[in-house]
């Protein structure tokens, strides 16, 4: 996740705040989002939701 986006999210603050300030913005914003997308992955697999059923004779 981090080598796609990280360029990116970067390119915002450094504008704003300066390189230094930007690069732990972006790791920490990159870590948010990690994190919110294992807790995602956790709840849908504790409840099922996001689950497709199989399609029958795709292929």
């Amino acid at each position: 996740m981090f080598d796609r986006h990280a360029v990116a999210v970067h390119r915002h603050p450094a504008r704003r705040v300066g390189t230094v300030v930007a690069d732990d913005l972006t790791s920490e914003n990159i870590l948010s989002a990690r994190r919110t997308a294992t807790q995602a992955a956790e709840r849908a697999e504790r409840t099922g939701e996001g689950r497709c059923p199989r399609r029958v004779g795709a292929g």
